[in-house]
């Protein structure tokens, strides 16, 4: 009997210990908030706003130290006040603030993720209520916050197994070049995409809407379509989300990538194997990179500066005559 307690401990630590390092890939843990509610694109958004007293909604999943986190939302009671507050992930209240909807119902509130309530890396909870928060609707939405997320660069971004040394648009082919450094084991890099840095969408096209479910007549539909993912050059394949979840406990294989939507962001988890160079996301529109309006901006500018110089001594000059 006590040898099959023995037995049973000891496959129990080792199926604790394998998830950590299936498929050579190290985790990146989500945390999730079972009561917060996702939003994740304008449809949803717009559904909310339309059944619900109230949402809130935030300008991106992720988050570091140095940045803002701009808490947006709308209320459908315009006259009560919407109280937010934020918990830290060991539970405790890091940020109280209130504000009153405008004539539309929207609302927006800005914390900066700084001093000792936020140094704990993790997920934090935004909290909206109604009124004095003693009582009506709650909705609730969760942030990540972390010492360090690429801030620096035109997505943010985890990696475990290496370090991204750049993140670079290319507007021929609507991609995002991100050069990896350091990979000397099997990694992961989950990357965070803002939708007016990148982004992948079927051709628009109308339908005829249906009046009696409130669809109008004519509906313009423009629907997410996959990123194609290179790894070193070579292609790897979309996998469920949802699928990850259940067969590979939230482990993402080699050789393919899964993508999660927020309303402003999509998140891509893709793994990649020792020595892995580069990884490439193409999708159907890029921001052009900014050096390629460096010079019109310098010529611009030049421009304004002699004007100004110059321009009172022809006006002196003109007077003279």
């Amino acid at each position: 009997m006590i040898q099959n307690i023995l037995v049973a401990v000891a496959i129990f630590s080792v199926f604790a210990i394998i998830p950590q390092t299936v498929f050579g890939q190290a985790i990146v843990t989500d945390l999730s908030c079972i009561a917060c509610q996702e939003i994740p694109n304008e449809q949803t958004l717009e559904t909310y706003k339309q059944i619900s007293p109230l949402v809130i909604w935030t300008d991106s999943p992720i988050y570091d130290k140095d940045s803002t986190i701009q808490v947006s939302g709308h209320s459908n009671t315009k006259i009560l006040p919407v109280s937010i507050r934020i918990t830290n992930p060991l539970g405790n209240i890091v940020g109280i603030e209130q504000a009153m909807p405008d004539d539309n119902g929207d609302f927006m509130i800005q914390f900066k993720p700084a001093g000792k309530l936020w140094k704990s890396e993790g997920n934090y909870i935004i909290t909206a209520q109604l009124g004095d928060g003693s009582g009506g609707k709650i909705f609730r939405v969760q942030a990540k916050v972390l010492d360090y997320a690429g801030s620096d660069m035109l997505a943010r971004y985890e990696i475990e197994g290496g370090r991204v040394v750049d993140i670079i648009p290319q507007t021929n082919t609507n991609s995002l070049i991100i050069t990896l450094g350091d990979t000397k084991t099997d990694g992961v890099l989950k990357v965070y995409l803002p939708r007016d840095i990148i982004d992948a969408k079927q051709p628009s096209k109308q339908i005829t809407g249906m009046a009696g479910i409130g669809l109008p007549q004519q509906h313009t539909t423009n629907y997410d379509k996959e990123f194609l993912v290179l790894v070193d050059g070579s292609s790897v394949s979309k996998i469920d989300s949802s699928f990850v979840t259940k067969k590979y406990n939230d482990i993402v294989p080699l050789g393919k990538y899964s993508e999660k939507t927020a309303i402003n962001t999509r998140i891509l988890t893709i793994p990649f194997s020792a020595g892995t160079e580069q990884i490439e996301i193409v999708g159907t529109f890029v921001i052009p990179e900014f050096g390629s309006y460096a010079a019109i901006i310098l010529a611009i500018a030049i421009m304004s500066i002699v004007l100004f110089v110059k321009g009172p001594k022809l006006r002196l000059l003109e007077f003279a005559k």
